[in-house]
Formats: structure tokens, sequence, C-alpha cells
């Protein structure tokens, strides 16, 4: 079969490309040399073309939608230019837009009427999980990078994620939540962020979109992925252990405290990367946490929007960008000079989405 034509959408941006062929669509983003990462602009053009496709009728309305990045990776999340811009400038404006849209897209992901196939391959981080783990069908390479790293860039795992890793078994959400280490595609799959390990031709866009077009449906393709991989071993089960007994509770202090006191490798490297992360970042992640597991997605996504204001404004976020993505000193200079003396009223202030810089 001929391969899919792709292009942007009128007016639309190059970064994100739209295509149908035989009645299954396409969207592959286009950003590769930012790893696919998400602007505003790559995100409404995404959440029109999408409302567009499921509003379709008839022959105009397709049988499936496959998602795809070029490149490196799926995407390795939001546009952390314009983010710390609205952070060093104080007008929170331009950020505020750009998560309403992005989460606008996440909440419309979930919801989809049409099966929404995600091809998770390479780097697949922050929104990058947003525009995945929330589709019905979630394909994920073994060697992928997937992470939810925002704590330490003064941050917090954003795009509803919580509302996945708060269901973890054993806590293990809750750990990579807070720590924001990297894990493989077996680990996405028990964390509940994919469905099935993929071999590389289920995790080729234009051979899914052939399968499809064949007749075949997106859960034979996942039933087909389990198949040809197994049981993949996913590495976070041997810290089932400790992760349930370190991570339980509200107070971080007390998690990080545990963490340090036992015996397991494990345990003693994610305490080491607790105390590298943004104290505040790591205080608010665990009370979200918390509130996302009864919470539905909505909500969640509600959430994150107050809190992105608070964080913005804390001065943790311009620091830790500057530290790890600008500079690559890893020297931030945070709010607070450790998870223990971060002031629950200032936990409470950024889940009420107060800007922290206009307290006092």
């Amino acid at each position: 079969m001929a391969p899919t034509e792709l292009s942007p959408l009128d007016g639309g941006t190059e970064d994100v490309l739209f295509g149908v062929r035989d009645g299954i669509a396409r969207i592959h983003l286009n950003r590769p040399k930012a790893l696919n990462a998400l602007t505003r602009d790559m995100c409404a053009a995404m959440l029109d073309q999408l409302h567009a496709w499921q509003n379709a009728q008839g022959e105009d309305r397709p049988r499936a939608v496959v998602v795809s990045g070029e490149g490196k990776g799926l995407c390795a999340g939001g546009d952390i230019k314009v983010l710390r811009e609205s952070a060093t400038s104080g007008d929170l404006g331009p950020a505020q837009d750009f998560w309403r849209t992005e989460y606008a897209l996440d909440q419309l992901v979930a919801d989809y009427e049409i099966p929404y196939v995600a091809l998770m391959h390479g780097v697949v981080m922050g929104g990058g999980i947003g525009i995945s783990a929330h589709g019905s069908h979630r394909l994920v390479a073994a060697d992928a990078k997937v992470a939810m790293p925002e704590t330490g860039i003064g941050l917090f795992p954003d795009v509803g994620a919580m509302h996945l890793l708060s269901r973890a078994q054993h806590e293990l959400g809750t750990h990579v939540a807070l720590t924001g280490d990297r894990f493989g595609g077996a680990d996405a799959v028990l964390l509940g962020l994919a469905d099935a390990v993929a071999p590389a031709e289920l995790l080729d866009p234009e051979t899914v979109v052939d399968r499809l077009a064949g007749g075949e449906s997106a859960d034979d393709l996942v039933a087909a992925a389990r198949e040809a991989t197994g049981e993949a071993e996913a590495p976070l089960a041997a810290a089932a252990q400790w992760t349930a007994e370190c991570y339980e509770g509200e107070a971080p202090a007390a998690v990080l405290e545990r963490l340090k006191g036992h015996s397991a490798e494990g345990a003693q490297k994610a305490a080491e990367l607790l105390e590298s992360r943004s104290p505040l970042s790591v205080a608010v992640t665990l009370a979200a946490l918390r509130l996302a597991a009864g919470d539905t997605l909505a909500g969640v996504l509600e959430r994150d929007l107050r809190m992105a204001t608070g964080m913005l404004s804390s001065g943790d976020f311009a620091e830790g960008v500057r530290a790890v993505l600008i500079d690559r000193t890893n020297d931030a200079a945070w709010r607070h000079g450790s998870i223990a003396e971060v002031p629950e009223d200032e936990v409470k202030a950024v889940l009420a989405g107060e800007r922290l810089d206009q307290q006092g």
C-alpha cells in the first residue's frame, strides 16, 4: 500500500501532521529536534482535527486514529521555553493558555469515541504521556524512556498523569511521580500507562495503518503485541515491597526518612533522588496524588491547572529549568532547603491555585 500522505492543517503548524488512508487517520508529531515537545499551536491543531474526525459522518469518520512521533521519541513534554518566560516575567497568561489547551487535548484523548492508538517509542515524558497514556490503545517499546520528571525542575507531574499513577499498586506510581525516575516499556504497562510492550513492526505507524485498514481492530493489535512479546519483565515489580512500605501516608518528610532508613538499594537511590528534587514540588506532588486517587481525570486536570499557577510563581520552576536544562549544572537553589522545611500552608496554597509570589 502507498504511505499515508501527511500535511499540516490549513493555517496550522508544520510541527504536527495529519492524514487519512483507507479509513485510518494519522497524527504525526514532527518536531524532532525538540524531541516533539508540544507547543500550544500543536495542541490546538490536534484538538481541532480530533474534533473534526469525531464529528464526521459516514465514510468521512475514521475507524481508528494512530498517533506517532518523528525521530527519537513520541514526545518529550511541553514547551519549556514559553513556561519559563512566564515564570521569569511574572505574566502567567501565556503559560496558562498553553496548559488549558494541552489539558483539553488530554481530556479529549481520554474521552475519544474512535479507537486511539498511541505508539510510544523512544522518549515519552511529561506531555507525551498526556497524549498517549490516556488513549484507548497504547503500545510501548520495550526500550522506551518514560518518565514524569517534573519534580526535578520545580513543577509536578501534570497532564492528568496522577490520575493513573495514583492507582498503581504498591505505591509504585508514587515512587515514579516523586522521584521523576525513568522507566521502560514493561514498567509503563505495570504502572497503567500502556497496554502492551510491542515489537518494532507494531510501532511502525505505516504498518499499523496497513493492519487496521486490512481489517484488524485496535484490540487485535494490542493482543498481537502481547503475544509477540509475552509477559515482559517489569523491573519495578521487584521494588514493590519497599515502595509499599516507604511511600505510604501523606507526610513527604516521613517518606524520605523511611527511604533513607530502608536496607534496599533501590530505596537508598530513591532517597538520593528525592533530596535533589524541589522540596516544594515533592510535597505538592504527594498531596495531589492522594487527592487524585479518589478523583476523576477531569478533576485531576482542573487541579493541575490550579497547581501550575502556584508552582510557576514559586521561583522553583525558573530555577530548576536553569539548573537542569539551560546551564546543566544541577545546582538549583530551591525555595526551601529540605522537604521537612516546606510549610503546609504553601502546599495548600499551590493546591488552591494561589500565586506564591503574591503572598504575604
